[in-house]
């Protein structure tokens, strides 16, 4: 499998053919799919941000695949990385929006909101433009309900 012979040098490349191939992969191959891009993305990953991008990205896509695991793993990631809880809430929070049917996604949302969600609500978030937002705290229970 394309998956044995990543490394740190063509990680990139790789994971984003994985990912494409989940896309249109059977249903009996999804789970071991996502597992793998999970595996590969904590061995590999050239960097933190990275890391959460596309673990975020397989969420959105792996319906009900992700393993409790990887979830508990990315969920690591970030709560070591003061510099990544930010960017991770509000991340999660804008793809929890498009893909609420998620459940891994969802599940990592939870987590992040109950954690960070201040964030949210004080204006630390930044758009994709950089700039400064606040979240009005109904469209974050909405996103509960």
């Amino acid at each position: 499998m394309i998956y044995k012979i990543t490394n740190q040098s063509n990680i990139k490349s790789i994971v984003k053919e994985l990912i494409n191939y989940l896309l249109a992969a059977e249903a009996e191959f999804k789970q071991d799919l996502v597992s793998k891009i999970c595996q590969t993305c904590e061995k590999y990953a050239p960097n933190k941000k990275w890391h959460v991008d596309t673990v975020v990205k397989v969420m959105t896509l792996a319906e009900h695949y992700v393993d409790e695991q990887y979830i508990s793993q990315i969920i690591s990631v970030i709560a070591n990385t003061p510099e990544l809880h930010s960017y991770s809430v509000t991340l999660v929070f804008y793809s929890l929006k498009e893909n609420i049917n998620q459940m891994g996604l969802a599940q990592l949302g939870c987590w992040l909101i109950g954690e960070f969600g201040e964030i949210l609500v004080n204006g630390q978030a930044k758009n994709p433009e950089g700039e400064n937002i606040s979240i009005p705290h109904g469209e974050i229970i909405d996103i509960y309900e």
